[in-house]
């Protein structure tokens, strides 16, 4: 029994050397189509991208040329309208930095002439940004130059731009600098379509044990890759069975001398099949047991440097999807036909309406955030008065309206005011109302045309000096600088308490025979040149003995210089039972000064009801179909 275990085990051995001299293979090469993905997988289902740019003033760049010119990023379509993502370029610097005059010797015409090149520090900031993410950002900060040679022709062109300090290169260099900015996005973010060549290695002789498996997955492999495309990939399900039998093969045939043909068939099919899958561990790790092997180990480090880089997720291909097919639906390669054009032009627009709506939406949940925010900061500063700044002086002008309670309660105020100019005996109307923080009207005709409404979070406003619409919603920066006017005490008397603990107490100063607290806020802007400068001052002067608000001035300027200054005189208080018997002004003197000098005008308040029965339902209805013209 013994002997002939002996036996049988030289037979094997003998079998599986014999074996392993007849693996024999030929090399076959395919060329398999696939995209070369983005570096960030969130752009794989993004197919529009456009430039936007912040150029520095003394740059003379036409903003025009370069978003007509710039970025061509590869797989996607340049829709500076409709764009997924949004390339920012921030130009920042283009310096004139040195001049190098030379000359050169033409050995034909025997003569010198002169050459020049001229310098220039550029310096920028780039990022990509999908929706709110920003997916890269970097600098270019480099030095570019333009050459003048080629004859004397040229060199004339160089005096001639000398004599204007190359204000007219500067459009030049800025393109060049954006062609590599470009080159360098197309790597992180671009699509590429590519047909790489992929070699698999097949047994030949038909006597080797493993022939008839191995035929089976060359094959499945052959039938695979013909109808491989730039939308479909390989079938991992297909292949499972033959890649567990690829897999065995290395624990059949361990490592050694005489097992180095097979297992570099097996290895090298096993690499070159899971990158086609886009399994780079695996991929990687067989590629490194190819070079191990030693036998003809340059495939393995031909495989390992090709594939190092490639950017792959877990059961998901990106290499082949219908990326292509989509943009040529858009029409990415057909851009230039007008008719399609038109269509793009189209789709966008409905696609611009959906955008709106969305952001629309979302500004509306926004505002109606800071209303909220707005109302329990008033509620909160008439609640703890005692604490908050010039409490003493607070407490007296809240108790002087009625109290805190009282104010807390006003639902609803309406307002008829008439005008009256020196020069003039033609009376102006202003109206105004408020629905406790959701409601406002500001209807003025002087020195302005226009009607501002506010209901809730919408806003709208009027001008009947724009042609065409005259029915606008206002910006989310607008909305912000009147929400302070929803507060319908504001409406009634006056006093902005929303700037209450930002002001300062002056020295006391006489307004109209009357001794005053004086307390002021001065809003502050950030000049072009990074310099803190006024914007706005408020200043608010309340009678010493009764604590009502005897005055307001309120200074506007324009780069640090006053170009306005509106004031307001309180003449007169009526006793309004609704507030506990609170005062509100009655006759207010106006007086505003601006570059057409100074003018005179008198408010007198008509009428002013508190939770009165006021409707504003049909009044709306009438805004949005497009009243008050």
């Amino acid at each position: 029994m013994k002997k002939s275990l002996i036996a049988f085990s030289l037979f094997w051995v003998s079998f599986v050397t014999w074996g392993q001299e007849k693996a024999k293979f030929k090399k076959q090469e395919y060329w398999v189509k696939s995209i070369a993905p983005s570096a960030f997988p969130i752009l794989d289902n993004v197919y529009t991208q456009g430039t936007y740019y912040k150029i520095a003033p003394d740059i003379l760049v036409s903003e025009k040329n370069l978003k007509r010119d710039f970025f061509d990023i590869k797989g996607f379509i340049k829709n500076q309208e409709n764009s997924e993502v949004k390339i920012y370029v921030d130009i920042q610097t283009i310096d004139l930095s040195k001049q190098i005059q030379d000359s050169s010797f033409d050995n034909q015409t025997r003569k010198y002439y002169p050459s020049a090149n001229v310098y220039f520090n550029v310096n920028m900031e780039y990022e990509v940004k999908y929706k709110n993410q920003v997916l890269w950002k970097n600098k270019y900060v480099s030095s570019e130059n333009i050459k003048y040679s080629n004859g004397l022709g040229s060199f004339y062109q160089y005096e001639k731009d000398a004599k204007s300090e190359f204000g007219d290169q500067i459009e030049k260099i800025a393109e060049i600098s954006l062609k590599k900015i470009q080159n360098e996005l197309n790597q992180k973010i671009g699509y590429y379509q590519q047909e790489r060549k992929e070699t698999f290695f097949w047994l030949i002789n038909k006597e080797h044990p493993e022939y008839t498996q191995m035929l089976a997955f060359e094959n499945e492999i052959n039938s695979q890759l013909s109808q491989v495309n730039y939308e479909k990939g390989l079938d991992r399900i297909q292949l499972l069975v033959h890649l567990a039998y690829l897999e065995s093969l290395l624990t059949k045939y361990p490592a050694n001398k005489e097992n180095e043909k097979i297992r570099f068939i097996v290895t090298n099919n096993l690499a070159q099949t899971y990158f086609l899958l886009e399994d780079k561990t695996k991929g990687l790790y067989y590629a490194d047991l190819l070079v191990k092997n030693g036998f003809r180990e340059s495939y393995g480090f031909e495989l390992i440097n090709k594939y190092k880089n490639l950017e792959v997720l877990a059961a998901k291909t990106r290499t082949h999807s219908k990326r292509f097919a989509e943009l040529s639906k858009l029409g990415y390669q057909l851009k230039q036909e007008e008719a399609l054009q038109k269509e793009e032009a189209k789709q966008a627009f409905f696609e611009k309406i959906v955008r709106d709506e969305a952001d629309w939406e979302q500004e509306k949940v926004e505002r109606g955030n800071q209303l909220e925010q707005f109302k329990a900061n008033w509620f909160k500063l008439i609640d703890s008065s005692s604490f908050q700044n010039h409490a003493d002086i607070l407490l007296k002008v809240i108790q002087n309206l009625g109290g805190a309670s009282v104010l807390k309660n006003i639902e609803k105020t309406h307002t008829s005011s008439q005008f009256k100019f020196e020069d003039s005996n033609i009376p102006v109307y202003d109206d105004k109302w408020s629905l406790a923080f959701t409601n406002f009207l500001l209807k003025k005709r002087m020195p302005e045309s226009y009607l501002f409404v506010i209901n809730n979070v919408e806003a709208w406003k009027h001008d009947d000096r724009i042609r065409g619409e005259k029915w606008k919603k206002i910006s989310s920066s607008e909305y912000a600088e009147n929400i302070d006017k929803l507060l319908p005490i504001y409406l009634l008397s006056g006093i902005r308490f929303d700037l209450w603990n930002k002001l300062e107490q002056q020295s006391e100063r006489f307004i109209n025979d009357k001794l005053c607290w004086h307390l002021s806020f001065t809003e502050k802007e950030m000049s072009s040149q990074n310099r803190i400068i006024p914007k706005q001052e408020y200043h608010f002067y309340f009678d010493k003995t009764d604590y009502t608000l005897v005055s307001t001035e309120t200074i506007f300027f324009e780069d640090g210089k006053k170009i306005s200054k509106e004031r307001k005189i309180f003449t007169d208080y009526r006793e309004i039972s609704a507030l506990n018997n609170g005062k509100l002004p009655h006759r207010i003197q106006y007086q505003v000064e601006d570059y057409f000098g100074e003018s005179f005008f008198d408010e007198i308040i008509e009428k002013v009801e508190i939770n009165s029965g006021f409707s504003n339902r049909i009044f709306i209805k009438e805004v949005y179909i497009g009243g008050f013209k």
